[in-house]
């Protein structure tokens, strides 16, 4: 193949006399001091010399010679293609000198002769080094959170392998569950997280698998740091922990927030399976109590999967609900009576009274309203059609928690593993006593696809009737935990830890309705493990029923020497009361049973309404009605409450009788001696104190023209007209000293002045302008 003809640009060389080349090595000289000879160091080569001489000729050699000339003259490379330029890799060259003649007689030909040189470009100027990265800020809402995992007698564990997982509720109480992405080797750090109390979960495969849990509270502008050691073993198995009474399968209004969490959980953590596990503590024969495990843990599954298919959960709570036969094992019937649906009736606001298990006139009086609600005759009797309707309306107070059976462990093709029973197996304290934190029923959420044991087949899955076949087993029935530890990993175990591992100190206020502290009151704190506070009794006829606490002088109670993990918290009062929380009002009130989720960032202040209160009765003027006729009627109470006829004392006062939590009532009595009657509301619950609000109750029981309510103008003239009576500086604004005072003179401490006289005010000359001179 023919070498392609020599071009600069587009002028074709075609008739080249003289080409030459020059190249040369760059070669540096270094003596070597003392030695004889040098050294040379390579610096590449210089650039290559072109010089060559011919004629161009054609029409388009003039037009080309002049857009050389334009080059060589602006110092533009040219291309440059040549055997020569070649073999020297030369593509671009610059033209150093240039002459041209054109050649007489001889039209469109020319004689050139060019000098070149390789063309080698300028480095591009180096570029500015970037700015560097901007601080990021975070919001003053939010914290941080640095997470560290270490794996056990690895440090060198690809972090990588590594995946973390956040999971609980933002300081607002919104559910959050988050996978940690942006990590510098085993450190996870989120520049922004919103405050609030949180699970880290970190998990690998080592090669085995390995977990670890912590606790977490992340608050606004600090940075929260956790350490995780993840160790060799089985998966973590997260449990919700529903508790019970003694001998009893009973699920309470109480535990129902719980199950929330459980139904919650499963929405929000689609990777994860549940099993539902009941447990006794090792008062009884090993026989009874696996029963009594299983019917727990049953009365759990119903709970729960309601939603899903409510008339198969109806039929089981109506078998648990039933009467066991004296020596019948095993069974699933767990002797419910009274206690049990008066607990059932005061969860729908029918039964607010003591619940004590004696079938008593408020009780039959509740069952009857029931019935009437249900089209059932009305009889007071709770017989079978009644239970099932009582059970029905009470798991429908619960319609909203349904897990779906895709959720819980296969048991074979197309079954499930609804619940399993492990008896006095598994202990939380491994004593003989009665201790309620060993009755309960576990509820586990675990990443995996199967229990990693053989399970022996409970003892009543074939009761009332055949659940199937069991294809778990054999397993061993001396071994039904066998699945599970609670201290370390261990192969092909899970490690039960608390779904919300975060302790905090379970503290709290009682006080009364008038807003005077409850102080040496008895009362019963559950924990969220499931502890009496105080202990239960361990043994005897009573064994398994608690000890009552006491509130200190300001009604304060508080138990820093036994933390607890957070969750729902129950406080029974003693007494014949009525009891809220304090965040809430009467309209709240189950009875004597209050409940609360504990997190650590408000404490259980409980408020008690007497179910007999003295009432003084001040007239609009605020003078007390001594031996006054008075009419009290119960506009909002439920169920209806009847009117009362009373008459006040020499003090003024009358006892008022309250079968349900009220916050007000309406009090009807005559003005005067004759005088027509006047009627008007009295609030039983005046509020706290600490809010115009209760500000506002407290005056208008007083007798005080308040108004409507607080943000009503009669509400300052109201205040005004009370500093005045008290001799308090009259600023119309609600201060401390007006607070104090004014509690003082609401519960009876201090006397009040029945005279309402605003203070002197000074009339503005605007004020005299606008009304015209003062008249006669």
């Amino acid at each position: 193949m023919a070498s392609p003809r020599p071009t600069l640009d587009d002028l074709k060389l075609t008739i080249v006399q003289w080409i030459a080349a020059e190249q040369d090595a760059a070669l540096v000289r270094h003596p070597v001091p003392g030695r004889d000879g040098d050294l040379w160091q390579s610096l590449g080569r210089h650039a290559t010399w072109f010089r060559l001489r011919g004629i161009a000729a054609g029409i388009d050699a003039a037009k080309s010679l002049n857009e050389l000339q334009k080059k060589f003259l602006d110092g533009k490379p040219a291309t440059f293609v040549s055997d020569v330029a070649t073999a020297a890799h030369v593509t671009q060259v610059l033209i150093r000198s240039m002459e041209v003649l054109e050649l007489a007689g001889k039209p469109e030909r020319f004689e050139y002769t060019f000098t070149l040189q390789e063309y080698t470009p300028a480095p591009e100027p180096p570029k500015p080094p970037p700015e560097p990265p901007k601080p990021l800020i975070a919001p003053a809402d939010t914290g941080k959170l640095i997470v560290q995992v270490e794996v056990e007698d690895r440090p060198d564990f690809d972090a990588n392998q590594i995946t973390v997982r956040v999971d609980g509720k933002t300081t607002p109480g919104a559910a959050l569950a988050k996978q940690l992405i942006t990590h510098d080797g085993n450190i996870w750090t989120e520049e922004v997280f919103p405050p609030g109390d949180y699970t880290v979960e970190a998990q690998a495969n080592i090669p085995e698998e390995a977990h670890g849990l912590e606790a977490v509270t992340v608050q606004a502008g600090q940075t929260a740091t956790v350490q995780i050691l993840l160790k060799a073993g089985g998966a973590i198995a997260k449990a919700f922990v529903v508790h019970f009474r003694f001998d009893n399968a009973f699920v309470e209004p109480n535990a129902r927030p719980v199950l929330k969490g459980v139904a919650s959980h499963a929405q929000k953590h689609p990777d994860e399976k549940l099993l539902i596990v009941g447990h006794t503590d090792l008062a009884g024969s090993p026989e009874y109590n696996q029963s009594l495990a299983e019917r727990r843990a049953r009365a759990v599954y119903a709970f729960l999967t309601y939603q899903q298919d409510n008339n198969a959960a109806v039929a089981e709570w109506d078998q648990l609900r039933q009467r066991r036969p004296g020596g019948q094992l095993p069974s699933v019937h767990d002797n419910w009576g009274t206690l049990e649906y008066q607990k059932i009736l005061q969860d729908l606001d029918l039964y607010k009274m003591q619940i004590h298990g004696t079938d008593d006139d408020a009780t039959k009086n509740a069952v009857k309203a029931f019935q009437q609600q249900k089209g059932i005759p009305a009889t007071g009797v709770v017989d079978s059609n009644t239970w099932g309707a009582l059970i029905r309306a009470y798991l429908e107070l619960s319609n909203n928690l349904g897990v779906d059976a895709a959720r819980f462990f296969p048991n074979g093709p197309g079954q499930v593993v609804k619940w399993l029973g492990c008896g006095e197996q598994d202990p939380v304290l491994n004593t003989q006593d009665a201790w309620r934190p060993n009755r309960r029923v576990e509820c586990l959420f675990v990443r995996a696809e199967k229990i990693p044991t053989q399970v022996p087949e409970p003892d009543t899955f074939q009761l009332p009737t055949s659940q199937g076949q069991w294809n778990l087993g054999p397993g061993n029935p001396n071994q039904r935990n066998s699945f599970s530890t609670r201290t370390q990993p261990e192969s092909g175990k899970w490690l039960i830890r608390p779904a919300e591992p975060k302790t905090i100190v379970a503290k709290g206020r009682i006080t009364l309705v008038d807003g005077q502290p409850y102080a040496n009151a008895n009362y019963v704190l559950v924990a969220s493990d499931g502890e009496y506070m105080d202990g239960e009794r361990p043994n005897g006829p009573q064994r398994g029923t608690p000890l009552s606490g006491a509130t200190q002088a300001d009604g304060t109670f508080a138990y820093p020497d036994n933390p607890k993990n957070v969750g729902v918290f129950r406080l029974d009062v003693g007494g014949p009361f009525f009891s809220w929380l304090a965040e809430e009002d009467a309209t709240k009130s189950k009875g004597l049973n209050v409940w609360k989720r504990l997190d650590g960032t408000s404490e259980f202040n409980v408020v008690l309404q007497p179910q007999q209160q003295g009432i003084t009765l001040h007239d609009i003027f605020g003078k007390v009605r001594a031996n006054t006729e008075v009419t009290i009627d119960f506009p909002v109470a439920t169920p209806p409450q009847s009117q009362q006829q009373v008459a006040t004392d020499t003090n003024g006062t009358f006892q008022l009788q309250i079968a349900t939590p009220l916050a007000e009532v309406d009090i009807t009595y005559a003005s005067n001696e004759g005088g027509d009657e006047l009627s008007r509301r009295y609030f039983l619950d005046p509020r706290d104190l600490q809010t115009d609000a209760g500000v506002h109750a407290r005056l208008h029981n007083l007798g005080y023209n308040a108004g409507a309510n607080a943000e009503s103008a009669e509400f300052k003239e109201a205040v005004l007209a009370f500093q005045a009576a008290q001799g308090l500086d009259t600023t119309g604004e609600v201060d401390n000293p007006t607070r104090d005072r004014l509690q003082a003179v609401f519960i009876g401490a201090e006397p009040i002045d029945s005279l309402q006289t605003l203070p002197p005010r000074i009339i503005s000359e605007d004020e005299l302008l606008a009304d015209g001179p003062p008249r006669d």
